[in-house]
């Protein structure tokens, strides 16, 4: 009677280790399906925005946590590979059929950005990124003759 409990003991641990090593070695592919997965979610937000099924402030409301979770899942798949790296990427998730610079996509996630931050943070750093813009426009400019 008791080398059926330990019998069941076993493979559940030998069960459990072999979870483990499995998403440890191929953390990397699940985050990036996890990733293109919510990209996937946010393509769609995007497009019954831009179609005119919901309004501008139900889908940013929408949209926020599914960017959340895209920033999150590629943060983890890039430190899988490189851990204390980082690197930049573009992120295009406009719908297909849909140029990545329509200003309604910018207008989307701008008030994505309102809703999460409120409207006296969202104000300050709009203004903060105004004088970042302008500040670097004279060494451009200078740079380039």
């Amino acid at each position: 009677m008791t080398i059926r409990p330990l019998l069941i003991v076993g493979i559940v641990v030998i069960g459990l280790a072999s979870v483990v090593v499995v998403a440890r070695v191929a953390r990397r592919p699940i985050f990036r399906f996890l990733e293109n997965r919510n990209k996937s979610a946010a393509r769609s937000v995007i497009l019954d925005y831009l179609e005119g099924r919901t309004p501008l402030d139900s889908a940013a409301a929408r949209l926020n946590p599914i960017m959340d979770r895209i920033g999150r899942y590629h943060y983890l798949s890039a430190l899988a590979l490189h851990p204390r790296t980082a690197s930049l990427e573009a992120l295009s998730i406009a719908p297909p059929g849909y140029r990545h610079d329509d200003p309604r996509i910018e207008e989307l996630f701008q008030r994505g950005m309102y809703l999460r931050m409120g409207p006296e943070h969202y104000h300050q750093t709009q203004e903060w990124l105004r004088q970042q813009r302008e500040a670097r426009q004279p060494r451009q400019s200078s740079e380039n003759p």
